[in-house]
C-alpha cells in the first residue's frame, strides 16, 4: 500500500461505503486530483475544490474520510491507493 500523501495530481483510488454511492457510482473509482481536460485513460478529473478533493487532500491510503457536499449528505470513502499517475494515463484526448 502506497504511504503517498494525497496531493494535486495524483491518482487516488476511493471505495464507496454508503450503499446508495455504491448504487449510483460502483464500489470503488479512480479520480485524478486536479488536472483539465479528458484523458485516454478515462481518469476522472476531481477538481481540487470538490467536497470530494477537499477531503481526500492530505491524507493516506488505508484512511476512511467523510465527504460533506452539503449539510445533509455526508459519506463515507475510503482510501484504497494513492499514486503518481503515468505518463501514458495522462495522454488528454485530441477530440
Amino acid at each position: 500500500m502506497s504511504q503517498l500523501v494525497i496531493q494535486e495530481g495524483h491518482a487516488v483510488t476511493i471505495e464507496y461505503l454508503d450503499p446508495q454511492k455504491v448504487l449510483l457510482h460502483g464500489k470503488s473509482k479512480v479520480f485524478l486530483l486536479g488536472g483539465t481536460g479528458t484523458y485516454k485513460s478515462g481518469l476522472c478529473v476531481l477538481n481540487l475544490k470538490t467536497p470530494m478533493a477537499q477531503a481526500l487532500l492530505g491524507q493516506r491510503a488505508g484512511v476512511t474520510v467523510n465527504v460533506t457536499p452539503g449539510r445533509e449528505n455526508r459519506y463515507r470513502v475510503s482510501i484504497v491507493d494513492v499514486r503518481v499517475p503515468s505518463a501514458l494515463e495522462l495522454e488528454r484526448c485530441t477530440t
